[in-house]
């Protein structure tokens, strides 16, 4: 997935648009994850361009966190309810990979890290509190799949849009909507309901 379905209006900025990239290094509704262990991470970032120097598990879980916390910020961005779970390991990976500000010589304010690992994703970081500042975070929504929550940029007049495609997700659950409401007309029951009660 990465076709945008709205190109009449701007992309993300390029830095907002890693981000985009590098929490979609995980897609739920194919069991693909492209950072399953610190040595595929590390060899995904190098790829990528991100300067980065040796992972332990410890470095690998917290950047893992950090990713599943800004794919939860995302969701919150598409309406639903924030995941606290995400949060608390997001806080946790921040605290482990020691983020900080610090002011350039020119006064511009950029995100550093105590930590090399943290180091290796201050950009991503700076990207998101940026995109947080002027609004366009708003913008970064997670797939309203429940099977597929792929980050993407609404570039909607009125942020409307909710699925990654809507050929795709969008397609899927219209049909599935329209099932279910085949079924309440013919007063059968749904057997998604039956097969999650039992």
């Amino acid at each position: 997935m990465t076709a945008a379905d709205d190109t009449s209006r701007p992309g993300p900025p390029q830095a907002l648009e890693r981000l985009i990239g590098f929490v979609n290094t995980n897609e739920p509704q194919i069991s693909q994850d492209l950072l399953r262990d610190p040595e595929q991470t590390r060899s995904w970032l190098v790829a990528e361009g991100f300067e980065v120097g040796k992972l332990n598990r410890d470095d690998w879980a917290a950047i893992i966190s950090f990713r599943e916390g800004v794919r939860a910020a995302a969701a919150a961005n598409n309406g639903y309810d924030l995941d606290t779970d995400a949060v608390t390991a997001l806080r946790g990976a921040i605290d482990r990979l020691g983020f900080t500000i610090r002011a350039t010589a020119d006064a511009n304010l950029e995100v550093t890290a105590t930590t090399p690992a943290g180091r290796t994703l201050a950009s991503l970081v700076g990207a998101l509190m940026t995109a947080q500042a002027d609004g366009s975070w708003a913008r970064v929504k997670a797939c309203a799949r429940d099977s597929c929550r792929w980050l993407f940029y609404d570039t909607t007049r009125n942020h409307s849009r909710t699925w990654c495609t809507s050929t795709t997700c969008g397609s899927r659950e219209k049909a599935k909507r329209a099932y279910r409401r085949q079924l309440q007309k013919s007063g059968k029951p749904d057997p998604s309901s039956i097969s999650s009660a039992q």
